[in-house]
């Protein structure tokens, strides 16, 4: 399968909440585990709120996928698949992935993603939100495997306010790698950036050249980063809890 056509979730209201998802071959495969092997999205996938973007929605682009989940206890995969354009969320909170946004108890294979990534949000006073930015998958969690995938495109996360942001993830290959989710043998060759653009901004700009931020049970083994790995922060909280970090491998 494949898609060569202009993939968009536009959203008009600015009192829109819940999952805004949007994917180049499937958005998302909510009740059923799905195969998803050797599929090609030639065509821009974006997600965006003209109206305003600080609405409480989740946002969520994937080059592959929105959203894959396991069902029945078998587990989805997404197999030998290939990103080649532009992604991009315009939002207060989003999750992006070159192959897949969301990734919960698949499994991501010999994936490759050439195109640039991008989600650029700006503030809303009342909530604090994560944005959760991967080459090649946005956030993982559950019994997740991503092996053997390559990144080679441009990964960038920039905040216009950046106000009342918890964090900012940005990785090669993942940004953000929950319990008890396994990395192994992918590799990074892409420009990885993460940054806020206002002073007194409260957020984590945590950048990896292969994962962003990683949990404690999260593991990782024979990765590779060859790119440049940039986190920019106008500003950091008088405690430990907003760091701007960059890493070669894994940011935080």
């Amino acid at each position: 399968c494949e898609n060569k056509g202009y993939v968009c979730v536009d959203i008009t209201s600015s009192n829109t909440r819940g999952a805004v998802i949007a994917g180049g071959i499937f958005g998302d495969n909510v009740d059923k585990d799905v195969n998803c092997v050797a599929c090609e999205n030639f065509g821009a996938v974006e997600v965006y709120n003209k109206k305003s973007p600080s609405s409480l929605s989740d946002y969520a682009v994937g080059g592959i996928a929105g959203y894959v989940r396991t069902s029945d206890g078998e587990g989805s995969v997404i197999e030998r698949c290939k990103n080649h354009y532009e992604l991009f969320i315009q939002a207060n909170r989003g999750v992006l992935g070159g192959i897949v946004a969301n990734l919960a108890d698949g499994k991501v294979k010999d994936c490759v993603c050439t195109s640039t990534s991008r989600v650029v949000y700006s503030r809303n006073k009342s909530y604090k939100m994560h944005v959760a930015l991967g080459g090649i998958v946005g956030n993982a969690w559950g019994s997740d495997e991503i092996t053997d995938c390559f990144n080679a495109g441009v990964v960038l996360s920039l905040s216009l306010t950046g106000e009342y942001v918890m964090g900012n993830y940005v990785g090669g290959v993942i940004g953000w790698l929950e319990n008890p989710c396994v990395v192994t043998d992918c590799t990074n060759t892409g420009k990885v950036t993460c940054a806020t653009g206002e002073k007194n901004a409260y957020v984590a700009a945590i950048a990896g050249g292969i994962i962003g931020y990683k949990e404690s049970k999260g593991t990782d083994s024979g990765n590779k980063n060859w790119g440049e790995v940039t986190a920019i922060g106008q500003w950091v909280s008088k405690t430990d809890n907003y760091p701007a970090v960059a890493g070669g491998v894994v940011g935080a």
